[in-house]
């Protein structure tokens, strides 16, 4: 297995512009890279593997799920 992560967009989609703002954000690409390899992870495993406050993954977890 490939060890990049990548997603596969049509740049026709209404949603590239908001999922590439949300890619500029450090957080909800090391939150994706994550979850690429712990699939089952919940808020709890990011926070704590990753090192990031709750309240930060819920919110970066919302735009994510927002975004597809």
């Amino acid at each position: 297995m490939s060890d990049k992560s990548f997603v596969l967009m049509s740049l026709k989609e209404d949603k590239v512009k908001k999922m590439t703002q949300v890619l500029n954000n450090d957080t909800c690409r090391k939150i994706l890279e994550f979850l690429s390899n712990n699939e089952k992870a919940t808020a709890t495993d990011i926070s704590k593997k990753l090192n990031i406050a709750m309240s930060t993954v819920h919110y970066n977890l919302k735009q994510l799920s927002d975004n597809g």
